[in-house]
């Protein structure tokens, strides 16, 4: 983790991963505001997901969307993520360590 140069907080690099109606992925934004990047995987398109949660993913999508370093990623199995190229693109490694300081499984569907 590194230093939010507007806080004293350090800056986290974090992924969820099978986030539902990625409220679990609001939680982490509004509680580490200084995060340089929050990334949340999803299987399911946004039409589907939609369609899932209506009464509550539509807002919680445009909430996270307002956030600059929020990503949301449609379309991720998670027993594949060292391979999706959506994934790895989200963040430079840097000097050979881990893209993300912080790698949140929630209830990922595992494909059985």
């Amino acid at each position: 983790a590194r230093k939010d140069k507007t806080t004293s907080r350090p800056s986290l690099r974090i992924l969820t991963v099978g986030d539902g109606d990625l409220s679990g992925s609001l939680a982490l934004t509004r509680a580490y505001p200084g995060a340089t990047i929050v990334a949340t995987t999803l299987l399911p398109s946004y039409r589907d997901l939609i369609r899932s949660y209506p009464d509550t993913a539509a807002k919680i999508v445009q909430e996270l969307e307002k956030v600059d370093v929020v990503r949301i990623v449609y379309g991720v199995d998670a027993t594949q993520l060292h391979l999706d190229e959506k994934v790895l693109q989200l963040h430079v490694v840097e000097n050979g360590g881990s893209p993300f300081d912080l790698i949140v499984f929630q209830y990922p569907h595992l494909g059985y």
